[in-house]
């Protein structure tokens, strides 16, 4: 499989998860659940954690090489389900474009060592499928 494959098959991955993440939020009793693999932790904030990381990374992945990352978008996510399932939808979607229009290559902050992954857009979207795939496990619990 050549690497292009391998990144559409991973932005596949981080799509049909964050699907899968948002139908376990919505079957969930209340945002106000606690996650147990996620101590001290709601499932309202289990959601702004996982969309506030695709934001933040799509904003990685855009700017390209950097000596660090840009400053975290700091608005909150709605508390109101529907809006909060929007907010992780689109969340997701700048995320997908961020990386789709990159291409795999295109190098850009991460904290890892080269060694562990690449530090381009390839090595955020493996790490953003971990981080998602992870999460969803955490939301159906």
């Amino acid at each position: 499989m050549t690497e292009s494959l391998e990144y559409s098959a991973l932005l596949r991955l981080i799509d049909e998860r964050s699907a899968a993440f948002r139908s376990a939020v919505a079957a969930a009793p209340s945002l106000d659940a606690p996650v147990p693999s996620c101590p001290e932790w709601t499932l309202f904030d289990l959601v702004q954690h996982l969309g506030t990381g695709q934001r933040w990374w799509a904003a990685i992945v855009a700017a390209g090489p950097a000596e660090a990352p840009p400053a975290k978008d700091a608005a909150q996510a709605p508390r109101e389900l529907d809006a909060l399932l929007a907010w992780h939808a689109e969340s997701n979607e700048l995320l997908l474009n961020a990386l789709r229009e990159a291409g795999p290559a295109r190098e850009c902050w991460t904290w890892w060592s080269a060694g562990v992954s690449p530090a381009n857009a390839w090595g955020v979207a493996r790490r953003r499928v971990h981080e998602v795939l992870v999460h969803t496990y955490d939301a159906q619990l």
